[in-house]
């Protein structure tokens, strides 16, 4: 390793000459289906497939079975299945971090904070090294309106000054929203100038345009002008409101409604549908495996994400949307269909969707409407500019990029080649 150097906060730090290994750590396990299992699968793939030999991943043992045949992946016992298993997972993965730097040299410890900062905080207290945080976000702890169950919270809220101190210790940290920089400068006090927007992405290479072979509840939907939505059916995703809308449409448009995923709320939609008289037009598909999304997403004239969160920053009341299927919409060609926010002012700047106020079902089904309405040649237009747009901005591949040219710049001042 070089020499200690000084960095955020007056400490030491051990930094490596940029040729050594950047470590990540997660408490996420690369195997579940679900978007943080997802994000991080895609990242750590292409990860090793554009910079093989830079960076090692240390994980949780798959739940399920994954063809990860990876010799950059370290898998630990135990993960979030318990207190226990937990703290087997943490003790692994501190063993397992501690035998990778004894072999290599470890330029940075990249960590997507779980449920503690404890890993974090020892590495960056006891044994100096340099921190770099992945995907930070914590408003589901720390903010108003918690997303967690209430025990974990509680633990979590007990180690507030441990995360204050592991996020002011990060050389840079990355966030997924826009929003986000002012809330997490507020709440934790790391500089605006540490905090860099990486925005979810997709695996352009699955998410595509067209479909080889029609999703069965697509092909038995009637013909008409397909709204869909893939995700969580949860209050923070408001697919009330799609249910709603797609009765206030169907006198004036032929619209039909396709929702992929469970949760908590998808009982109440089905009833939802039956009250409001399109039961016949709304069609729940329930969970279906990863693989399989894009044959549905391919099938939509139009993708819907209403996930939105508002955020308390500084006294005021601000949106936030971060959701990982606006991207996959827009590589399969599909236009976006979301709450009008700074995170998503983008689909109507770039031309590849339509927005909303937040809340006002109205005014998404103006946005909707205005979407059925093109003619042919506008649609494949806007099918063309939202796969452009995919490739450019919110591939895989180029996330990746941005996200090891950013920390290669900062260990050595010259950005990394893939």
């Amino acid at each position: 390793m070089s020499a200690d150097s000084e960095e955020p906060g007056g400490e030491r730090l051990r930094r490596g000459d940029g040729h050594g290994l950047i470590l990540f750590v997660t408490e996420i396990d690369l195997s579940i289906d679900n978007g943080p299992g997802i994000n991080e699968r895609e990242f750590v793939l292409a990860a090793h497939r554009r910079y093989p030999g830079r960076l090692t991943c240390v994980a949780p043992e798959p739940a399920r079975p994954l063809n990860l045949d990876d010799a950059e992946i370290a898998y630990v016992s135990g993960g979030t299945g318990g207190a226990l298993e937990y703290a087997r997972f943490l003790c692994g993965a501190y063993r397992k971090i501690r035998s990778i730097q004894r072999r290599r040299p470890v330029d940075a410890l990249v960590f997507r904070l779980g449920g503690t900062p404890i890993l974090p905080f020892i590495f960056s207290r006891q044994h100096r090294q340099t921190i770099i945080l992945k995907k930070l976000a914590l408003y589901a702890i720390f903010g108003e309106k918690s997303t967690r169950a209430a025990w974990k919270n509680r633990l979590s809220r007990l180690l507030l000054p441990m995360y204050r101190s592991v996020v002011r210790s990060a050389i840079v940290a990355d966030t997924e929203s826009i929003p986000y920089v002012d809330w997490l400068n507020e709440t934790f006090g790391i500089p605006t100038e540490r905090l860099v927007v990486v925005r979810n992405g997709a695996n352009t290479e699955l998410f595509v345009p067209g479909s080889q072979v029609m999703a069965p509840e697509l092909d038995s939907t009637p013909p008409s002008y397909v709204l869909g939505y893939v995700g969580a059916m949860s209050r923070l995703r408001h697919v009330d409101r799609l249910v709603r809308v797609v009765a206030k449409l169907h006198p004036v448009v032929d619209v039909s409604l396709v929702l992929v995923g469970d949760g908590s709320e998808r009982g109440l939609l089905s009833e939802l549908a039956q009250r409001e008289g399109v039961e016949d037009r709304v069609t729940l598909v329930g969970s279906i495996a990863y693989e399989e999304v894009p044959r549905y997403m391919q099938g939509f004239d139009a993708g819907i994400d209403l996930t939105a969160v508002e955020m308390n920053i500084r006294g005021r009341t601000v949106l936030s949307s971060y959701s990982q299927k606006i991207p996959q919409y827009l590589a399969c060609g599909v236009p976006v269909v979301a709450w009008r926010c700074v995170d998503t002012e983008y689909l109507e700047r770039y031309d590849v969707g339509r927005l909303a106020s937040f809340g006002d079902e109205d005014e998404l089904a103006t946005a909707i409407s205005e979407l059925a309405s093109l003619d042919p040649s506008s649609r494949k237009r806007m099918s063309q500019q939202a796969r452009v747009l995919a490739e450019a901005q919110f591939s895989s591949d180029r996330l990746v990029d941005r996200r090891m040219s950013l920390w290669q710049d900062l260990l050595t001042g010259n950005p990394a080649e893939p």
